[in-house]
């Protein structure tokens, strides 16, 4: 018997099934502690790689793995649903692929994820102004929960590197943009779509562009054996 399978049947898991609110804090704290982890992969593969072979590697190696999830899914979706699909590739994916690098090559692993905390607020934003969804006061006092807690963070770092930075921040703050944009369009879009396909005809949409982006094969500028920074960057490919 596959782990997995005793996994599937054990107790643990039906009883989380059963206590949704339960399920829901346990995948949002994975979900942290992945996308959290990411930036400090993303700064250490920037020892070997570029930004742009980084973004182009990290993409592709995700296009590859759900390759097998996106074929079986393709003829299951809608023509119209294809426009949502890309906007998602490239608004959640590809994007974000090449900013967070970008702006990583001079702001600390630390630093991008608070800016990255921005989420939220640009996510609200753009559903109020765009999407035409309502406000309640539980979403505008968890906003501000999370931009005090930002302010308090940046304010508590170093203040020399924070203002000299000032520049690559901007490209953190674009992809939170980016990444507030996807998550209206699948809320408004996409909501009844299963999310595992979902992730993967997105990435089956902007793969292709990112093959194009790899460089070919060159000697590593560190020390880094490629083999074990592509697992790295792998295990961080889907953060968005």
């Amino acid at each position: 018997m596959s782990l997995l399978t005793i996994f599937s049947q054990s107790r643990l898991l039906r009883y989380l099934r059963l206590n949704t609110a339960l399920l829901t804090w346990v995948l949002v704290s994975l979900l942290s502690l992945m996308w959290g982890t990411s930036y400090i992969l993303i700064k250490r593969s920037l020892t070997v790689f570029t930004p742009f072979e980084l973004a182009a590697l990290r993409t592709s190696i995700a296009s590859v793995c759900f390759l097998p999830v996106a074929l079986v899914s393709v003829r299951q979706v809608k023509r119209p649903e294809w426009k949502y699909l890309i906007a998602m590739g490239c608004l959640a994916i590809l994007f974000p692929a090449f900013l967070f690098p970008l702006a990583q090559t001079h702001l600390a692993s630390a630093l991008t994820g608070i800016i990255n905390s921005l989420t939220g607020l640009f996510t609200l934003l753009v559903g109020v102004f765009f999407f035409r969804q309502r406000i309640t006061a539980l979403k505008i006092g968890g906003i501000l929960l999370g931009m005090a807690g930002t302010a308090v963070l940046i304010l508590s770092g170093r203040q020399d590197q924070i203002t000299s930075n000032a520049i690559y921040g901007l490209f953190v703050v674009l992809a939170t943009i980016c990444n507030a944009l996807n998550a209206n369009i699948v809320k408004t879009y996409l909501q009844h779509v299963n999310p595992l396909k979902m992730s993967a005809l997105a990435l089956l949409t902007v793969g292709p562009v990112a093959f194009i982006c790899v460089p070919p094969p060159h000697r590593p500028k560190s020390y880094i054996p490629r083999p074990a920074c592509r697992v790295w960057v792998t295990s961080a490919s889907w953060p968005w």
